[in-house]
């Protein structure tokens, strides 16, 4: 009886299933590959929205400051009612010679735990975006 040999065999119409499952595969890539590039610039868009906001919010802020402490108001109410702007204060304190050295020594050590492998890193994942320098 002849022996056989196995011959790759072109029949029109029917694509390997090797093939099937990489082109899905291309696929699926593709399509994840233009969901993600589309997310990344509706988040570009978006972090450049809210940066212009947080600008012309931090003049207005300036102005609000300014007219607050100027007429000695502490608040002051939208017309309706339905929103107030308070003038708060903030802590700001001011630390000992020898506190503040003690607290240089601690920062010190934290850092030396780190090099060492003392300290445990319990890392949390976050997205940062920002524009690229060109």
């Amino acid at each position: 009886m002849p022996t056989t040999t196995s011959r790759k065999r072109n029949i029109p119409g029917v694509v390997p299933v090797a093939q099937r499952v990489v082109t899905r595969e291309t696929t699926r890539t593709k399509a994840a590959r233009a969901q993600a590039q589309s997310d990344v610039e509706t988040f570009r868009q978006l972090s450049q929205t809210v940066k212009e906001l947080k600008e012309e919010m931090e003049a207005v802020r300036g102005r609000l400051l300014h007219t607050m402490t100027a007429t000695q108001q502490t608040q002051l109410l939208t017309t309706d009612g339905a929103f107030v702007i308070s003038l708060k204060e903030r802590a700001n304190w001011t630390y000992s010679d020898d506190l503040e050295d003690r607290l240089s020594l601690l920062k010190a050590e934290q850092q030396n735990e780190q090099r060492k492998g003392i300290a445990i890193n319990n890392p949390t994942t976050y997205i940062d975006g920002r524009a690229v320098k060109a």
